[in-house]
């Protein structure tokens, strides 16, 4: 098992990736997790260690909601979630998401929800984390490239390069340019939601435009992205084309939603200049 681990420039731990090389039959047995509590502005700290690999992580609290759930544990390393007061019916970000999963399902399988409806649907909802605040009072610039990574990690699932996929077909994406746009300020309580739609793709490629949206439907940012599919079966990573089911796929969601009108910033470069 390989843990690759994005760090700020302060040291603090901002995104873990885990690859299974030899699948997760090979895992060790489950962990035993060292946990404790401590108060914080807002609500609590839960300090969680696993003295061996611990998988899919889930925090269960009627009176409290965990800011992260359902993640890995790396042994040795303490993480931190923050717990803050459940509000009666509400549920946590993965709840949401795994809510808004099954109506989404639901609704395809009725014939309710169009080929459109789908592609713009929500892939991700997020509370934003006040160690993402910065010395300006919001959220820090790189927190919105982490928003949008998790966003793209749902999107891969749905072309199937989730985690079992890529172990099953050793493909991979590497991030090859991206750009992100700040429309409106992000502050501590607010929720985001992002959503993503592909505007070109070809064999080996993916040009992606993600949208971040606030509670009350606000554009806060966007970010246009290009992913390069990657062959890890040799010695050496290597660009090669996505396999002819992901081609299905990604063939699917491009046509759903090919007939829009591209956004307005797609393409658009950096300048002092106003164009």
């Amino acid at each position: 098992m390989t843990i690759a681990t994005l760090r700020a420039p302060e040291g603090e731990p901002i995104a873990e990736a885990f690859h299974f090389s030899l699948g997760r039959a090979a895992l060790p047995p489950p962990a035993t997790i060292a946990a404790s509590l401590e108060r914080c502005p807002g609500g609590w700290r839960l300090r969680l260690k696993a003295d061996s690999f611990a998988s899919s992580v889930r925090i269960e609290d009627p009176a409290y909601r965990p800011h992260d759930d359902w993640f890995h544990l790396a042994p040795g390393r303490e993480k931190i979630v923050r717990l803050t007061v459940a509000i009666r019916g509400q549920l946590s970000p993965a709840a949401r998401d795994r809510r808004a999963a099954f109506r989404r399902i639901h609704l395809l399988r009725e014939g309710q929800m169009s080929s459109v409806e789908k592609a713009l649907s929500p892939l991700l909802t997020t509370p934003v984390d006040p160690a993402w605040i910065d010395y300006n009072g919001h959220m820090n610039d790189a927190y919105y490239a982490l928003v949008f990574s998790r966003t793209g990690d749902k999107l891969l699932e749905a072309i199937g390069l989730e985690t079992h996929g890529r172990e099953r077909t050793s493909r991979t994406i590497y991030t090859t340019s991206l750009i992100i746009h700040y429309h409106h300020e992000v502050t501590t309580g607010d929720v985001l939601t992002t959503s993503a739609r592909l505007l070109e793709t070809d064999r080996k490629r993916l040009r992606i435009w993600f949208e971040m949206r606030n509670a009350e439907g606000t554009l806060v940012a966007s970010s246009e992205q290009v992913y390069l599919c990657v062959d890890q079966s040799g010695e050496k990573p290597r660009a090669a084309s996505f396999l002819s089911e992901q081609q299905t796929a990604i063939a699917e969601l491009h046509a759903a939603t090919a007939d829009l009108p591209w956004p307005e910033a797609a393409g658009r470069g950096i300048s002092l200049k106003r164009t």
